[in-house]
């Protein structure tokens, strides 16, 4: 139980110093490895094993979207905040002006 504990901790201190970018290597990591131990099942058995992993990846992803959407639906300051009037989006407020 030690041993678990101890891989828990280390993955935990990873996760926390990794970008987005690791966890989507990652995941393309593990869907290759997938798709390569899916080659490997008997043609007979295909669709026990599509079954099984499908029973595996349906509550997943949904407790993974579960806790990904209120990001995804957060509004953020930036988007709450009104235009100044006679603003767009390239210009620059209060720019320094050179003096000769």
């Amino acid at each position: 139980m030690k041993l678990l504990t101890w891989l828990f901790d280390r993955a935990d201190r990873y996760a926390a110093q990794s970008t987005w970018r690791d966890f989507a290597l990652v995941k393309a990591c593990l869907f290759s490895m997938g798709v390569l131990m899916g080659l490997l099942v008997p043609f007979r058995k295909k669709k026990w094993a599509a079954l099984g992993a499908g029973l595996v990846f349906l509550p997943t992803y949904a407790l993974l979207l579960r806790r990904f959407l209120p990001f995804l639906l957060e509004r953020d300051e930036w988007e709450e905040e009104e235009p100044e009037e006679g603003s767009f989006c390239g210009e620059i407020p209060n720019e320094p002006t050179v003096q000769e």
